[in-house]
Parts: structure tokens; sequence; C-alpha cells
């Protein structure tokens, strides 16, 4: 699970949860429709966030919200995180 946490408390961005496998087949479709709205149900090869889908992340959940203005991002060490696609990103 992949939280995001804001200085004015507002949940501005959905929480993000990573399954185990490619998210394709009539019974993980079904499933996933089980899931509460508020959250973003995606699905990888191990289950966690990666080099690939953090920066979708980046595009699709924070850009939108932070659009030009400045702000602070604070991530921890995660490999992932340090790749040079990340600054590329945004």
């Amino acid at each position: 699970m992949q939280l995001t946490v804001f200085a004015d408390s507002i949940p501005h961005v959905k929480p993000l949860v990573f399954f185990r496998g490619q998210g394709i087949g009539e019974e993980v479709v079904k499933e996933k429709e089980s899931y509460d709205p508020r959250i973003i149900v995606k699905f990888n090869a191990k289950a966690y966030a990666n080099a690939e889908n953090f920066p979708q992340y980046i595009e699709e959940q924070l850009i939108p919200v932070f659009g030009n203005q400045p702000a602070l991002l604070t991530v921890h060490l995660f490999a992932t995180h340090k790749t040079q696609e990340v600054p590329d990103t945004f």
C-alpha cells in the first residue's frame, strides 16, 4: 500500500494498493470492482512499487495535484525513489 499525506490533511490523492499478478481475467476484474472506489488497485509481478510504477504514480496522482505550484515531496531511501526517472518525471 502506498499512502500520500499532505500537510493540510486533505486526501488529495487516493491510496494505492499493489497486488501480485497481471490484473487480468474475469475473477480479478470482479475482485477489483469490490474494492472501495477511493483507492487505486494496480498489479505487478512482485506486488510492490518499482521503478516503472512510481513515475506513473507521480504522473497520474501527484502532478495533477501540484500543477505548477512549488511543492516539497519527501520520500524515504527506497531504491525506486532514487532513480533518475523520478526527477525527470517532475
